[in-house]
């Protein structure tokens, strides 16, 4: 589902497509939910499902279709089994890329209503996440995506405890996370250059 749907996303309607068959994907999973006995991999699966939902709804996001409480809502959905389920699944690289992106797309939210305390401890929650991943991806992760998702969250904690005065002007701490944003995104840099050497 999740590759089809970024083959589609782009063209007239995809979008909508897109989310129609996300939803349906979503009520497919809900449904088996009961009859897994708690198997943490299919709620993590739906919290991804959440997450692509969230992005489809909120404004900001690329063809999204401006529905900022929908995706408000999808994103809450996507925390809540995200914290349930973190122990045991922050190891899958997907679903920790996934995770940062739900805190990214409520904190994003919170920040637009002006509520910058929340979207910074939504922001700082992220970035614990991704560090943490980071830390625990077994031999053969993609390392390089999980140094992504740090070095991204470092920017995005850096943007709204900055973000050009609009934030909430901590701009010393500010400063000291791009330049980790900095450092993050030259190792990212470096293990390119080893995978192509």
């Amino acid at each position: 589902v999740f590759g089809f749907s970024e083959s589609v996303e782009y063209l007239p309607g995809g979008q909508k497509i897109i989310v129609d068959l996300f939803k349906e994907t979503l009520a497919a999973l809900e449904r088996l939910v009961p009859t897994l006995g708690g198997d943490e991999a299919a709620l993590a699966d739906i919290a991804q499902v959440h997450v692509r939902l969230a992005e489809a709804y909120s404004p900001g996001y690329p063809v999204s279709l401006n529905e900022p409480a929908l995706g408000r809502s999808h994103a809450e959905k996507a925390l809540a089994l995200i914290e349930q389920v973190w122990p045991s699944q922050k190891s899958d690289t997907n679903f920790s890329r996934y995770a940062r992106r739900a805190y990214a797309v409520l904190a994003s939210a919170e920040s637009d209503a002006g509520n910058k305390e929340k979207a910074v401890a939504l922001s700082r929650r992220a970035l614990e996440l991704a560090e943490q991943a980071l830390a625990a991806a077994p031999a053969g992760s993609d390392l390089l995506l999980l140094r992504g998702s740090v070095t991204a969250g470092y920017l995005s904690l850096a943007i709204v405890l900055d973000d050009n005065g609009v934030g909430l002007g901590l701009h010393e701490e500010a400063m000291q996370l791009y330049q980790a944003a900095r450092t993050s995104a030259i190792a990212e840099m470096g293990m390119t250059a080893e995978m192509t050497a």
